[in-house]
């Protein structure tokens, strides 16, 4: 039996007085009455519980740190308000051949593509704002197309030792900017079947999923949360935990017990490991591992795992958050999907789905008191992120949309599921930038269109990257109306700090004009404005937006185009109603006024004027 086998290796094996002291004559921890298995198992971890360390050696600080600078090249920018989800595969080959004590699979008898293509499109739909980093080897990355909320991470690992790559790679994660948002950490045969961010509050700093099954391991990995509060806990925890594993695979003992730790097994023996101060185990208890808050969550529901055989039972699933199909229960898989509408022509389909709002804190006013304060920028996030779960936003037909600095439900939002201003985001579908300000782009869409009768060009004056201009002039199909023009203006490289984004710079004019140039009616004018007007200046405009961020500027453009705006034509003033702008919003309101006309204030914070 599994246990007499492992005392006698361990005797054949003994060094020392110190080594197995605690098999030999401590038996706390040990249920003597338990079977031969389980007391393997309780001696296994007990085991592996003394050989914790606490530092890396040079060779894989310096690995980790090389991975860490991968993670970052494709991190993007700002702050998620979502989660960030991490799911780690390779193809491995001959090597998915496992044969453990405990385990015999072969890994090659599934179709982790497909498999895969099921997780994205279960993240899509249960966290709609979360970005995905899916971590994997250069013969698999090339199966798959980044897009704004799927970074593509290519590490150059060993497939043949998947377990032990994976917990670098996560101890990587956690040291680079990516890790830059609350992250959940799951197998790739692991299924998001609700929302996980209601359950990310409480002041933790990771959560790990834990089962009281005689004879398994307690900890599973399959699940694991860490928090961005205090990442400097999680690195600590990731630390110990990938230098605890280095230590177990060095060692005879385990070697001699469990083989090739680093293939499989390993990854969860480790943690086990350095959670094994926490043991007897409660569910949402917390518990302090050396000054690291760790909170215990109970595999059913936040890791649900079906028993072999059990008939599938779509009333018991619905109120589990993850959904687990390890090894042979890949095969109720598809009926899953069918039952939650994932069928596979959905899932093909996603990436070109409705559009999926996005929310990050980007607005500069969040660098301001009170957010300033990190303990508030975190409840606020905290907060939204549990109303945003409470009422599914972001998720089509939920009617309810987090974006442009705003919550609102009870809405149809059925612009998002437009198939024209689908298919005008175009390659665009997946931008965080547009997707957080989407509803301020759906506006100019809709005014841009509503012009197109008038007989007059189109100007954009502070057009930055050109990206929102594109998505109108596909909008409006601008290419079909060559008797018209559409200009745009922008300093291009070296903007007033207030106005200054992360493009600007050498390059930038040359690429917007080339972006264009297929159109042959849109004209690119670079320099400050309205002094750059006398580049090029339409004597009759149908429509304009005006986003330059400072008063004096936009109040100076607007008296240059005014005279020239056709009755009927509109301006939309993209800093009209942010507090921030307050002083474009009475300079503006004053000069129109003056003149007999109104401006509407609109949530999203644009002001739309249409001239009467």
């Amino acid at each position: 039996m599994l246990y007499r086998v492992f005392k006698e290796v361990a005797g054949a094996l003994r060094k020392s007085e110190r080594d197995f002291r605690w098999a030999l004559s401590n038996p706390t921890g040990r249920d003597q009455g338990a079977s031969d298995e389980v007391q393997a198992t309780q001696i296994l971890l007990e085991y592996a519980a003394g050989l914790v360390n606490e530092r890396l050696s040079p060779e894989l600080e310096r690995r980790m740190l090389e991975m860490a600078a991968r993670f970052e090249a494709g991190s993007g920018n700002g702050t998620a308000c979502g989660l960030n989800i991490f799911v780690y595969h390779v193809d491995m080959g001959e090597a998915g051949q496992l044969r453990y004590r405990d385990l015999t699979m072969d890994t090659n008898a599934f179709d982790y593509r497909a498999l895969l293509r099921a997780f994205v499109a279960s993240v899509r739909r249960w966290e709609p704002g979360a970005l995905i980093y899916l971590v994997t080897d250069p013969g698999h990355a090339k199966d798959w197309v980044p897009t704004e909320d799927l970074r593509v991470v290519t590490l150059a690992v060993d497939n043949t030792r998947p377990m032990w790559e994976r917990v670098n790679a996560m101890c990587a994660y956690v040291h680079s900017k990516a890790f830059a948002a609350d992250t959940l950490f799951l197998d790739s045969d692991a299924f998001l079947n609700a929302a996980f961010t209601p359950y990310l509050e409480g002041d933790f700093d990771l959560a790990v999923t834990v089962r009281e099954i005689p004879g398994l391991m307690p900890v599973n990995e399959g699940v694991l949360v860490a928090r961005s509060v205090r990442p400097e806990h999680v690195q600590r925890f990731f630390r110990r935990y990938l230098a605890t594993y280095d230590r177990l695979v060095a060692d005879e003992r385990i070697r001699e017990y469990y083989g090739d730790i680093q293939k499989w097994r390993g990854g969860q023996l480790s943690l086990n490991a350095i959670t094994r101060a926490a043991w007897p185990y409660s569910p949402y208890r917390f518990t302090t591992l050396d000054g690291v808050s760790v909170q215990a969550l109970p595999c059913d529901p936040f890791n649900y795992s079906h028993a072999y055989g059990e008939e599938w039972d779509a009333e018991k699933w619905k109120d589990k958050i993850v959904v687990h199909f390890k090894g042979a229960r890949k095969a109720s898989m598809d009926r899953w999907l069918r039952h939650v509408g994932m069928d596979a022509h959905s899932i093909e389909s996603t990436s070109v789905s409705p559009v999926a709002p996005f929310f990050a804190l980007w607005n500069k006013e969040y660098g301001r008191q009170p957010f300033s304060s990190q303990a508030v920028r975190h409840a606020f996030t905290a907060a939204l992120r549990t109303l945003a779960a409470i009422l599914e936003a972001n998720r089509v037909g939920s009617g309810a949309v987090l974006a442009d600095d705003m919550l609102v439900w009870f809405r149809n939002a059925g612009f998002l599921e437009d198939p024209v201003f689908i298919e005008a985001m175009g390659p665009l579908h997946r931008d965080e930038t547009l997707r957080a300000r989407i509803w301020r782009v759906y506006t100019l869409c809709w005014a841009a269109r509503s012009c197109l009768g008038l007989d007059g060009d189109y100007l954009d004056i502070g057009c930055y990257d050109g990206k929102t201009v594109a998505v109108i002039t596909r909008y409006c199909q601008f290419n079909k109306y060559q008797e018209k023009t559409y200009w745009l203006y922008d300093m291009f490289e070296n903007p007033p700090e207030e106005s200054r984004k992360v493009h600007h710079g050498p390059g930038l004019f040359e690429h917007v004009s080339q972006m264009f140039e297929p159109l042959g009616n849109v004209r690119v004018i670079k320099g400050t404005v309205p002094e750059s007007f006398q580049l090029g200046l339409p004597k009759r405009i149908a429509f304009a937006q005006i986003d330059l961020n400072a008063a004096e500027p936009e109040l100076a453009c607007l008296g240059a185009i005014y005279d020239r705006l056709l009755p009927g034509g509109m301006i939309v003033f993209d800093d009209f109603g942010f507090r921030r702008y307050r002083e474009s919003r009475d300079q503006i309101s004053r000069f129109l006024v003056s003149r007999g006309q109104i401006i509407w204030e609109s949530p999203t914070g644009q002001g739309l004027f249409i001239k009467r």
